[in-house]
């Protein structure tokens, strides 16, 4: 029997095409946002036909939620690859920490438009926020409660209000990446560097250890074995912008 394999690549083809125009329109409304980027300018960094932007996205503004959509997406996956992995419940949400962490890392044009979208809170964050919350970031919060709630009932955890606890958690990930330039000038150092993530995201890990569980010692080895675990991504997108 004869395999057709060229819906396939076709298929391939096409989900290439729209990964490309992604990051060409992150880039674009990151520098000008979202009245000032040009998607003539996003077109010709993709290297893609005017008519594919409008065939995926089918307008500017299609395109814009779909890349704010995407981060928010691919950070809530990231946390739920590290609370629905093995080990005690404390030891996943710390690797739902690092994770979180790590999208903030290899993909910071995507995250930090995220960030300025939530900032302005405009009409379009609006629609953002109602078409995530049923199917991404309600899932993903509440089974991060559970979670926590669960490390408290097994007396691993101490006695928090878990809704407080995930906000400064994952708040201390997002702020890190936010406040960057303002450290980057005051310190005269680079906290975007490799140095300077590699440190905070084990210093975030380890704080968080000793801060939420029960006994700070078995939080230092639970901390230990999720950094071995995960090493720091092999790539950087910072890296390859600062080229």
């Amino acid at each position: 029997m004869k395999v057709d394999t060229a819906k396939p690549k076709r298929q391939d083809q096409a989900e290439h095409t729209r990964a490309l125009i992604l990051h060409a329109a992150s880039l674009e409304f990151r520098r000008h946002g979202f009245d000032g980027a040009s998607t003539a300018a996003i077109t010709e960094a993709a290297d893609v036909n005017a008519s594919l932007l409008y065939y995926h996205f089918k307008n500017k503004m299609g395109l814009y939620k779909a890349v704010v959509l995407g981060a928010v997406q691919q950070i809530a996956e990231r946390a739920d690859e590290g609370l629905s992995s093995a080990g005690s419940a404390g030891e996943r949400m710390l690797r739902a920490v690092v994770l979180h962490f790590d999208r903030f890392a290899t993909n910071p044009e995507a995250m930090s438009l995220m960030q300025q979208e939530m900032l302005l809170r405009s009409d379009r964050t609006e629609e953002i926020l109602a078409a995530l919350e049923a199917g991404v970031l309600r899932p993903t919060i509440a089974k991060f409660g559970k979670t926590i709630e669960e490390g408290i009932e097994a007396g691993e955890l101490r006695e928090v209000d878990w809704v407080r606890a995930l906000g400064a958690m994952l708040g201390a990930n997002a702020n890190y990446f936010l406040t960057a330039p303002i450290f980057k000038i005051a310190l005269e150092t680079d906290p975007l560097c490799r140095q300077g993530l590699e440190e905070q995201r084990s210093g975030i890990v380890k704080f968080w250890a000793t801060a939420l569980f029960v006994d700070p010692e078995k939080g230092a080895q639970a901390a230990a074995r999720v950094l071995e675990e995960l090493p720091f991504p092999g790539s950087l997108r910072s890296e390859v912008l600062s080229m």
